[in-house]
C-alpha cells in the first residue's frame, strides 16, 4: 500500500461539503474488478489518507507534464466511461452513477506509466454523496442498506474472475430481501457478510455461524433460527471546529441517534459528548444556532470514538464610526441615522465627533444616512480586516470664515515665526505667523468678546495682548509698543526707586496669602501640558535553548513574536525581528508628569508587558503547522526527484540540473524540519517581553507615528509587581535625557491618601479623562498633537483595585490620569469594555503612589 494524499478532515468537507468516512471500502466490495479504480482510505478524526493497492509510485494528476496532458485525459475519460457503462446496466445503481463518478478537480486524481504501456489512474476524494443516511428515515443510506442486508442467493452466478458482477450482486439482493428466509438486522446490528458453503451445495449461511441447517428442517421447509451476534458499542463525542481549526466553546448541538433526540452544549475545548453507540450506526448532529441549521451526517467507525464537525463561526465586532466634514475635521454634536438588518436608530457625535456602533457580525452591512442631508448616504461592510479601524463618515457644512491676525514690530514691519497662542476656555489654539507676519485661524473656534493672546516671538520672549473678537471682523492687527522712561516721555522720576522695596514686600506678601488661602484649579490646556502620547514599540522573544546548524558554526536559535492582547492570538512569528513589519510591533498609550525630574506614570501593560499565559501551547501549534507545510514540500519535491529519475543524473543537461537543484533544495527542506522536530520536542519555553518606549509631547507634529523621529527616547523605571492587568496595572517611566522636558511643563500631584478611599457620591462624582484616544490618528492636528478630554462621573468603587466610570475612551488612552474637577489625580485609566463604549476602569491612584514613594525613597539613597 502506498500513500497518494492526507488531508485534514476541515478542508475536504469545505472543498466538496462532505463528511468522509469508511464508505469507500464498502462500495469498492460492489465495485467487482473495477473496484482498482478507486483508492483505499484510512479515516481519524483529524485527517482522511487515501492509499493506491499497489506500492508503485503514482503522479498527482495536476502535476503531469504539458506534452501528455492530452493522451491523459483521453485515457482517463475512456476507464471512467468503461466503470460508467457497466454501473448504468443496473436499474438501482444507474442513477448513483454520478454521485460515485465525482471528480471535483484534477488533485483527486493520480495516475502511473504502465511498463507495458498506457496508463493506471486512482480517484482519490471522489462523491458519493447519496451514501450519507437521512437522519429522519433509519437505513435510508444506499451503502447503509447494502452493508445490512446484502445476502447472495443460492442461484448465484460468478464472473471469469469468480466475483459477482454489479448486476448479480444487486440482484442478489433484491432476490434475498424478498425471500423471506433470512433474518434483517436491526438499526445497528454488526454488519452480516455472505458466503457458499465448501461443499457446493448452493445453500447459503452466516460468516460467522458455521452450524447448518438439520434434516429434520430441512424435511419441514424451515429454517433454523441463526443466534444473533454480539452489538459492539463504544463511546462517542463530536468535536466541534470552526474555520480556523479551534474548537468552538459553549456551542449548542442536537444529536439524533439510536438514543433518542439530545440537546447539548459543547466544553471549553469544543467537545459534546454523546454515549455509546454501536458500530455502524449512523448519528446526525445540527446546530440550532446557525443559520440554515446546519446538519451533519456521521458513521460509527470502530475505534474512532471523536467526530470532527466544522462550521463557520462569525466574529462579532463593535465598530466606531467617526463623523467628520469635508476636510476630515471632526464634527462634534451630529445626528447620524444608522441603518441595520432594516432597523433604523439615531446616533449622535457627541463632543468628539465618534459614534459607537452596535455589535454586528462579520459579512453584515449597515448603512449610515446624513439626517441633515439624507442624498448623503454610505453603505458600509463588517469585514475581519475593517472592523478593527473606525470608519469614517463625511458630512458636508458650510465653514465659517478664516479669521487672521498679524503681528508687527513697532515700526510696523511684519514679524514672521511668531507663534500666536489663543486661550478660547478650554480650547487650545495655536498657529504660526508667516512670513507677512499673518497667522489664520479656523472660524469656528472663536466667540464673541476679550480673548488672550499669548506670543512667543524669539528674542522677546512672550508677551501678552488682548484680542476683542467681533463676528462681523475677521482681521485683526497686534502691534508692539515702546515702552518710554516715566511713561510720560518726560524722563525717569528717581524718586520711585524709594518705593520699590514697599512694592516688592507687598507682593511677597500678597502672594503669600493668594497661595495659602486661595486654591488654583488647573485649567485643561495648563494639564495638557504634563499630558505625553507614548509610542511603544513591544515584541517578545524565545530562546529555544539549543544550537542550530543552518550557518556555519553555531548560534542560538531564538524566534520573535508579537501579541494581541485583545484578540488573545500571536499576530507575527519570524527568527529575524526585522521581518516583523513595525505596523505589528508599535501601538500607543498616555503617560502623564508625575515629577519635576520629569517621571512619567502610565499603565505597566503599555511599558512593561506581561508575559501572555497560555502563549506556548499556541507557538508550538505553528511549529507543528510549519512542520507539516515543509514535510508538505518533502513529498514535492521527493515526486520531482522519482520523476526525474537516476538516469538524469548521468549526463550533463538540463535535467541533471534540475536534479542537482531539486536534491540540494530537499536537503534544506529535510534540515528544517530536523530543527522543527526538536522544537516541538522541547516542549516548555516561555517568552521574554520586549519593550522600546518614546514619547511625544503636546504642540509636536508628527510627521510618521512609526518613526521615532519625532519622539523622544525614554526608559522604565519601576513597575508594581502583578500578574493581572485588572490589578496594579501601573508603570513609571524616564526621559533617557531631561532636557528634552518642555519649559512649561505640568506635574500632577498624586495625593497622599487615596481620594476614593472616601465616599464619592456614585452617578454625581465627575472626572475627567486626558489622554490620546486612538493615539495620533485623533491627536495630530496642524498645529501638534493634543489629548482629548473625556468627561464622565464615577458609577462604580467597590473594587480594591480599580474604579469603573463612564467616559468614552479609545485604544492609546491606556495610562491617562482621571481627574476630578479640582485637577486631583483619581486614577490612572487602564481599559474598557469591548462591547460596551462609556464602561471603563482606572486604577486607584494609591497603586502609583506606592511604587512612586518606593522609587524616589531609593533614588534619593543613591
Amino acid at each position: 500500500m502506498k500513500q497518494l494524499i492526507k488531508i485534514k478532515n476541515s478542508d475536504l468537507s469545505f472543498k466538496l461539503n462532505l463528511n468522509y468516512n469508511n464508505v469507500y471500502s464498502r462500495l469498492k466490495m460492489l465495485l467487482g474488478s473495477k473496484a482498482s479504480l478507486f483508492a483505499d482510505i484510512t479515516t481519524k478524526s483529524t485527517g482522511t489518507t487515501w492509499y493506491s493497492e499497489d506500492d508503485a509510485e503514482y503522479i498527482s494528476l495536476d502535476q503531469a507534464p504539458k506534452g501528455e496532458a492530452n493522451n491523459l485525459s483521453n485515457a482517463l475519460s475512456s476507464e471512467v466511461a468503461a466503470v460508467r457503462k457497466e454501473m448504468m446496466a443496473d436499474s438501482e445503481l444507474s442513477k448513483y452513477v454520478d454521485d460515485i463518478l465525482e471528480i471535483p478537480d484534477n488533485s483527486f486524481v493520480f495516475y502511473r506509466v504502465l511498463p507495458t504501456g498506457g496508463y493506471k489512474f486512482v480517484l482519490t476524494g471522489w462523491g458519493c454523496r447519496f451514501i450519507h443516511q437521512n437522519a429522519t428515515v433509519p437505513n435510508s443510506g444506499f451503502i447503509k442498506r447494502i452493508s445490512h442486508e446484502l445476502e447472495f442467493p443460492e442461484e448465484k452466478k460468478t464472473t471469469d474472475s469468480g466475483k459477482p458482477s454489479i448486476t448479480e450482486i444487486l440482484k442478489g439482493m433484491g432476490a434475498a430481501a424478498g425471500a423471506g428466509t433470512t433474518e434483517k438486522p436491526e438499526y445497528g446490528t454488526t454488519e452480516k457478510r455472505v458466503t457458499t458453503n465448501p461443499d457446493n451445495s448452493g445453500t447459503s449461511s452466516s460468516s460467522s455461524d458455521t452450524q447448518t441447517t438439520s434434516a429434520s428442517t430441512q424435511s419441514t421447509g424451515k429454517s433454523k433460527e441463526q443466534p444473533k451476534h454480539e452489538v459492539k458499542r463504544q463511546k462517542v463525542s463530536v468535536k466541534v471546529l470552526d474555520q480556523n481549526n479551534s474548537g468552538v466553546k459553549g456551542e449548542p448541538v442536537i444529536v439524533r441517534s439510536s438514543l433518542g433526540d439530545m440537546n447539548l452544549s459543547t466544553t471549553d475545548d469544543g467537545v459534546a459528548n454523546i454515549g455509546e453507540l454501536s458500530y455502524g450506526e449512523t448519528f446526525s448532529v445540527e446546530f440550532p444556532n446557525l443559520q440554515g441549521h446546519v446538519e451533519r451526517s456521521f458513521e460509527v467507525i470502530p475505534g474512532v470514538d471523536i467526530y470532527d464537525a466544522y462550521i463557520k463561526k462569525l466574529i462579532k465586532y463593535s465598530p466606531v464610526l467617526f463623523v467628520e466634514d469635508q476636510n476630515g475635521n471632526a464634527v462634534q454634536d451630529y445626528n447620524v441615522k444608522v441603518v441595520v438588518n432594516g432597523q433604523d436608530s439615531i446616533f449622535n457625535s457627541g463632543m468628539d465627533g465618534v459614534v459607537q456602533l452596535p455589535t454586528m457580525q462579520e459579512g453584515q452591512k449597515f448603512i449610515v444616512i446624513d439626517t441633515a442631508n439624507y442624498a448623503n448616504t454610505e453603505e458600509y461592510n463588517i469585514t475581519q480586516a475593517e472592523a478593527k479601524t473606525p470608519y469614517h463618515f463625511h458630512i458636508k457644512r458650510a465653514e465659517k470664515a478664516k479669521v487672521g491676525i498679524t503681528v508687527l514690530d513697532k515700526s510696523g514691519n511684519p514679524i514672521p515665526k511668531a507663534t500666536v497662542d489663543l486661550a478660547i476656555g478650554d480650547t487650545p489654539c495655536q498657529q504660526i505667523t508667516a512670513d507677512d507676519g499673518r497667522a489664520e485661524f479656523p472660524g469656528d473656534v472663536f466667540v464673541a468678546g476679550d480673548i488672550p493672546v499669548n506670543l512667543t516671538i524669539k528674542g522677546k520672549g512672550q508677551i501678552k495682548s488682548n484680542l476683542k473678537y467681533s463676528p462681523d471682523n475677521t482681521e485683526y492687527t497686534i502691534q508692539l509698543q515702546d515702552k518710554k522712561p516715566g511713561g510720560d516721555g518726560k524722563g525717569f522720576n528717581w524718586k520711585w526707586l524709594a518705593l520699590i522695596p514697599l512694592l516688592v514686600l507687598l507682593a511677597w506678601g500678597g502672594k503669600e496669602l493668594y497661595d495659602r488661602f486661595t486654591y488654583k484649579n488647573p485649567t485643561i490646556a495648563k494639564m495638557e501640558k504634563g499630558i505625553v502620547l507614548i509610542r511603544s514599540e513591544e515584541y517578545y522573544s524565545i530562546d529555544l535553548g539549543f544550537d542550530n546548524k543552518i550557518k556555519k558554526g553555531q548560534e542560538e536559535l531564538r524566534y520573535y513574536f508579537t501579541y494581541d492582547i485583545n484578540e488573545n492570538e500571536i499576530t507575527a512569528l519570524s527568527m529575524h525581528l526585522e521581518e516583523i513589519p513595525l505596523e505589528a510591533r508599535v501601538g500607543w498609550g498616555t503617560g502623564f508628569i508625575v515629577s519635576k525630574d520629569g517621571l512619567i506614570a502610565t499603565n505597566r501593560h503599555v511599558a512593561a508587558p506581561i508575559p501572555p499565559k497560555g502563549v506556548e501551547n499556541m507557538l508550538k501549534q505553528i511549529f507543528i503547522k510549519n512542520k507539516q507545510e515543509y514535510e508538505h514540500k518533502k513529498n514535492e519535491l521527493n515526486n520531482v526527484l522519482n520523476q526525474l529519475g537516476t538516469l538524469a543524473t548521468l549526463q550533463p543537461g538540463p535535467a541533471r540540473d534540475k536534479y542537482i537543484e531539486t536534491a540540494k533544495e530537499l536537503d534544506e527542506v529535510q534540515e528544517q524540519i530536523d530543527i522543527l522536530d526538536q522544537i516541538i520536542q522541547l516542549g516548555n519555553y516561555s517568552p521574554t517581553p520586549h519593550c522600546d518606549i518614546s514619547v511625544a509631547f503636546v504642540n509636536t507634529i508628527i510627521e510618521n507615528p512609526y518613526s521615532k523621529e519625532d519622539f523622544k527616547g525614554c526608559t522604565k523605571v519601576a513597575q508594581a509587581e502583578t500578574e493581572s492587568y485588572s490589578e496594579k496595572d501601573v508603570a513609571l517611566i524616564k526621559l533617557k535625557d531631561s532636557k528634552d522636558l518642555p519649559q512649561d511643563f505640568h506635574v500632577f500631584t498624586i495625593p497622599k491618601e487615596d481620594i476614593l478611599d472616601s465616599d464619592v457620591p456614585l452617578g454625581e462624582y465627575k472626572i475627567t479623562v486626558l489622554g490620546y484616544n486612538a493615539g495620533p490618528s485623533l491627536a495630530n492636528i496642524k498645529g501638534g498633537i493634543h489629548p482629548q478630554p473625556q468627561p464622565g462621573v464615577v458609577i462604580q468603587n467597590d473594587d480594591p483595585f480599580r474604579v469603573t466610570y463612564n467616559a468614552s475612551t479609545l485604544g492609546g488612552s491606556s495610562g491617562s490620569p482621571v481627574i476630578n474637577e479640582k485637577g486631583e489625580l483619581v486614577a490612572v485609566n487602564n481599559s474598557g469594555v469591548s462591547i460596551k463604549q462609556g464602561f471603563n476602569f482606572g486604577i486607584r491612584a494609591k497603586y502609583l503612589r506606592e511604587i512612586l514613594d518606593d522609587y524616589e525613597s531609593k533614588h534619593d539613597k543613591k
